[in-house]
């Protein structure tokens, strides 16, 4: 079985690819309901306005939207861009929005605290170019989708941070529900899991194929895997899945 092969399953299930479900990793989480939104609101930001990130004074609910629309000017003009251009747009936001040293911390679970400081920086590094890699392989086309913003949710104590639902739209009127957890990194709003049919935890997901492979195979063999996928993906081969590509 193929793990760090496998295709992030949030982006994979943005454009409607169907991945197995990793039902062990689900979150039931007790939220109260802090900013309820009308279903109809929108992203509707201009491609020049997604690059005034307000980052202090950003809201979840903004850090969202702004990552949204970003994904549908880049889906709008993906053919010119290119995959390298994709890549290039989408960068800056990803590294932006997303907490990509917490998140790779995670993922290495108790190895994160033997790595050096050298491999720490590299693991966050290698996180984040496949996270933007597979974003700019995803989307590579529009077809009439668009995002709404439903609601969003206070998660409780001892672990403070909130949870933006949002529903990806299809041009059929057909959608799925998206949920974000973002909590405050030195001040600033940051998405830090995201939740398929508000359950399915992509980090932990990713946190269980990094292990494995952690685990049975070491440091360097995670980080040649990871540059292995981000690679193939930018030749066009990391759309499906490869289940003989095993590490």
């Amino acid at each position: 079985m193929a793990y760090i092969s496998r295709v992030s399953f949030f982006f994979s299930i943005l454009t409607y690819f169907c991945f197995p479900m990793f039902s062990n990793f689900s979150a039931s989480c007790a939220v109260s309901n802090i900013n309820t939104l009308p279903s109809s609101h929108s992203s509707s930001l201009s491609l020049a306005e997604t690059t005034l990130y307000p980052t202090q004074t950003a809201t979840p609910t903004m850090v969202v939207e702004y990552l949204h629309t970003a994904l549908i000017n880049v889906m709008k003009n993906a053919h010119l861009l290119g995959w390298q251009g994709r890549y290039k747009k989408l960068q800056e936001i990803l590294r932006q929005v997303y907490d990509f040293p917490g998140m790779a911390r995670i993922a290495a679970g108790s190895h994160w605290k033997a790595f050096t400081e050298t491999q720490k920086v590299n693991m966050i590094e290698a996180f984040g170019r496949l996270s933007i890699a597979t974003y700019a392989s995803r989307f590579d086309d529009y077809r009439g989708e668009r995002f709404e913003t439903i609601v969003v949710e206070e998660l409780p104590q001892p672990y403070p941070s909130v949870i933006v639902r949002t529903r990806l739209i299809k041009k059929d009127s057909s959608g799925v529900e998206l949920s974000y957890r973002l909590k405050a990194v030195n001040g600033i709003w940051k998405i830090v899991d995201v939740f398929y049919r508000g359950t399915i935890s992509e980090l932990a997901n990713q946190r269980a194929q990094y292990l494995t492979v952690l685990n049975q195979l070491g440091y360097e063999r995670l980080l040649q895997r990871l540059d292995e996928k981000v690679k193939k993906l930018a030749v066009g081969g990391g759309g499906q899945e490869d289940s003989n590509d095993a590490p």
